[in-house]
Order: C-alpha cells, then structure tokens, then sequence
C-alpha cells in the first residue's frame, strides 16, 4: 500500500509541476474569470443612475435631465428633498451665473459638497439665518477642493489623478507652461517589472499647478 501511495503521489506532482519534480501553486479563480496577457489595457464604462434611485425620483415627481436638477441651496422640486453629489447637477437657470464652471457635481469633491449641502439645510431652518437668506444675490456657491480619482492597475500599480476645481481651468487657453513629469516606472515596465513612479504636474494659463497624476508601485526604485 505504501508502494502504490508513493506512486499514485509522484504522479499528482508531475501533472501539477513542470515534469521535474517542482510543483506550482495552483491560482484560485474566481467563476467566469478569464485571465489574457495584454500589451495594453483600456477600460470602460458609463455612469449611470442605479434603477431602484432613478424609480425614487421618477415616483416623487422630482426634475430629471440626465442628473437630478436642484437649486442654489441644493433643493429638488419638492422644498423638503435636498440632494448633492455626482447624481446631481444645477438648474440651468443659473448657466449665466456659472462663470465657466460646470453646472454638474461630479467635478466636485464630494466632501465638499456634503458640507455645502449640510450648511444650506441648517441656513435654510435656522430661524436666525432664514432673513439673510431673502436678502441674499441669485449666486451659485464656489467649491474650492481638488477632486481626485484613485484606481488600483495591474501589476499592482497604484493611480491617482487630483484636478484642481478653480474656474480658471476651464478657460480654453494656451497652458502658461510645459507639465513636469518624474519617470522612473515606464523604463522598468517595459522590462516586464513593476517598479519606481511617473508623476505629472500639469499647469493652468496663468502657471498654477492644475492637476497632479501619479501612478506608481509598491517598490521604491533609488
């Protein structure tokens, strides 16, 4: 029996191994995954509002445009519903008072705009507040804090893009300046390895930095 178990074992290693007696870690799959080897890689997707919101909408009778159209104090159609956030966007109502700046959220950072949204509900309740509030111009708020995007690559590259929400960014002029760029990462990749960084600073029209891309890997490369 111990002969046979022998046997019955060496041949399990050579069917998981190379033939030469060493084995190789089988990779758990998950179902339906299938694993290609690529050159180059390009996703995408379309965002769009999930079925059981966009039913909440609809159902309350609340203005839909592509996004959730709210007012200056982020107010639907209904009074009592506020609502902020990369669902929503401006009434266009307020397009000759943008400035240049997008009328939709999702440029925004988020934080941001849950404290925006947070200080118009206490302003537009708090009875001390609420005669100011009648006073006050037809003006949409400025948001000021970089919104930034994060992914993780293969090859457990790390990638963030951070862009500045200064309305100046989107005046169509010539960038007062070339981007600077740090690369130590393109070099190694095309070795088949993983390591260092690539940094871009890129700038607006009057040379302020507008947007920072970094993508990079676990290894530091000195």
């Amino acid at each position: 029996m111990n002969d046979e178990s022998n046997v019955v074992e060496e041949e399990r290693s050579q069917m998981d191994g190379d033939g030469s007696g060493n084995q190789e870690k089988k990779k758990k799959r998950k179902k339906n995954e299938l694993e290609l080897e690529c050159g180059v890689l390009i996703t995408c997707g379309h965002r769009d509002v999930d079925t059981d919101v966009f039913q909440s909408i609809h159902n309350n009778g609340l203005v839909y445009n592509g996004r959730l159209i709210v007012d200056k104090n982020f107010r639907t159609t209904d009074q009592s519903i506020f609502a902020a956030g990369s669902l929503c966007e401006f009434s266009g109502r307020y397009a000759s008072l943008s400035q240049g700046r997008s009328m939709k959220m999702d440029r925004y950072n988020g934080r941001e705009m849950g404290s925006r949204l947070a200080r118009s509900v206490f302003d537009l309740y708090d009875p001390q507040t609420q005669n100011d509030m009648a006073h006050r111009t037809e003006e949409l708020p400025l948001f000021y804090i970089p919104s930034g995007l994060g992914a993780v690559l293969p090859n457990n590259l790390i990638y963030y893009h951070i862009k500045t929400t200064n309305p100046i960014s989107n005046v169509p002029e010539k960038f007062n300046r070339d981007p600077l760029i740090c690369d130590n990462l393109l070099g190694s990749l095309e070795k088949g390895q993983a390591k260092g960084h690539w940094i871009k600073f890129a700038f607006n029209s009057i040379g302020l930095i507008d947007s920072v891309t970094y993508m990079g890997s676990d290894e530091v490369v000195l």
